[in-house]
């Protein structure tokens, strides 16, 4: 009896240093948005922004993918290929992370207004 306690406290044991070594901890410093750039014009119930990261990278997060102002949200139409025409508009990689979320790991000085400029015309095409 002695055995099989000893034995599930040591499967205890190697479980809990098992997952600990995965556990993912924020870093505070790491994690502050150090500016944010507002996008106005693009879409009214629920304007974009981009968020200036601590290491100089960008997120571009979307209320809404596609706008709110497509008629039919389950199709992306003229944005399913959002990424490509930031690419081109920017002259970057854009990488399209998520539904509403784009990552610019290696922006330019100008990157960001380029992409707020881009957004802000977008619906005057």
């Amino acid at each position: 009896m002695i055995k099989i306690v000893l034995i599930g406290i040591l499967v205890a044991a190697v479980v809990f240093i098992a997952l600990k070594s995965k556990m993912v901890v924020a870093n505070p410093v790491s994690d502050i948005v150090p500016q944010t750039i507002p996008i106005v014009g693009f879409d009214p119930n629920g304007e974009p922004e981009i968020n200036v990261q601590s290491d100089g990278s960008l997120h571009l997060m979307f209320d809404f993918m596609p706008p709110s102002f497509v008629e039919d949200p389950s199709d992306l139409g003229v944005f399913n290929d959002l990424d490509k025409q930031l690419i081109e508009a920017t002259g970057v990689n854009v990488s399209w992370e998520d539904r509403e979320f784009f990552l610019i790991a290696k922006p330019k000085h100008d990157t960001a207004n380029k992409i707020k400029v881009f957004l802000e015309n977008y619906r005057k095409k």
